[in-house]
This record gives C-alpha cells, sequence and structure tokens, in this order.
C-alpha cells in the first residue's frame, strides 16, 4: 500500500515520521504467527466440516443440511444471538484490521515481527486489544499510530492504556 502524505511515503523522509522500513518477517516463526492470527477461522473451517462429516455418516444426507439449516435460522431469528455473532465477527475485523496496519507500517520488530494480540473481547459499542509488545516495540510506537488504527479499524475513538501487569501490555481500546 502506498499511501502519499507530506510530499513522501508514510514514514518515508517526507513524512514527519521517519520511522525505519522493515521487511515483512520469513521462515517458521512467520508461519506460525500467520496460523495464530487466523486461528479462529481455521477452527471455525474445522469444526463446520468435521460437524458436517458426522452427521451426513450418522443421518443421511437430507438431514445433514436440515439441521445446519434450522440452527442458522434461529440465531437469525433471535436478536439476543444475532447481536452476539455481529458483536464477534466485528470484533475479530478490527483484530485483522489492526493486524494488517501493523503489516503495512513500522509497527514491527526489526526482524518484521507483529506485536502479538493476545485478546480480542468485546465491549458495548467496539472491541478491546490486549497486545503483547515484542523486544524492540514501544508503546510509544504504537501511540503514534494511533490515527491510522482509527482509521484502520473504522473507529471513532482509539485509547490506550499499559496494562498492570508491566509495560510489555498495553490495552487497546477501540470504540465506533
Amino acid at each position: 500500500m502506498v499511501f502519499r502524505l507530506c510530499g513522501g511515503f508514510i514514514g518515508g523522509p517526507g513524512h514527519p515520521r521517519s520511522h525505519p522500513d522493515i521487511p515483512r518477517a520469513t521462515g517458521l516463526l512467520a508461519v506460525l504467527g500467520m496460523i495464530w492470527r487466523w486461528r479462529v477461522e481455521a477452527a471455525a473451517v474445522t469444526a463446520t466440516a468435521g460437524l458436517t462429516g458426522w452427521m451426513v455418516d450418522g443421518s443421511g444426507l437430507p438431514f445433514a443440511w436440515l439441521m445446519p439449516a434450522g440452527v442458522v435460522l434461529a440465531c437469525i431469528g433471535t436478536p439476543v444471538i444475532r447481536q452476539g455473532i455481529g458483536d464477534r465477527v466485528r470484533a475479530l475485523v478490527i483484530r485483522h484490521r489492526f493486524q494488517g496496519l501493523c503489516l503495512d507500517t513500522a509497527m514491527r520488530t526489526r526482524k518484521g515481527r507483529l506485536p502479538l494480540v493476545l485478546t480480542t473481547t468485546v465491549v458495548p459499542g467496539g472491541a478491546l486489544l490486549l497486545l503483547w509488545l515484542r523486544r524492540g516495540l514501544t508503546a510509544e510506537l504504537v501511540a503514534d499510530y494511533l490515527p491510522e488504527i482509527r482509521s484502520a479499524c473504522f473507529a471513532e475513538h482509539v485509547t490506550m492504556t499499559p496494562h498492570h501487569l508491566g509495560p510489555h501490555l498495553i490495552m487497546l481500546e477501540i470504540s465506533r
């Protein structure tokens, strides 16, 4: 992604913040990080495939498609469940948007590793991300990118607070 700002690229010499250009991480740790980032989606696909296979083996093809359709219709028809699912999907999108921004900016270690999103918690009107800042990342670096985080996550407000367990943990509250 290329953005023009102040006569240069974001992070380039013409930009007020001149963070170094960091290459993306490669190797086994990068693959493990990618698996960690996509863990929810991988678990959902695996569970759906396993459940569908179990239902086809146990009861025959007509019932195998009738039961999931009934569950989906029941979830869509129940406002509380629909709201909960929508909130969790929005929190997941916010986490992925934040991690995508980290890949496109200097919010990475010199080796290209991203800050680790430990948890994403749904809060009324947004999400709360608990970040573990790896060695080489600072809270000041994340604070420099708060406007970009706000824009990338479609948020009205982004607040960053240090966690009580230490300076390597920070809480990002992203509210809509």
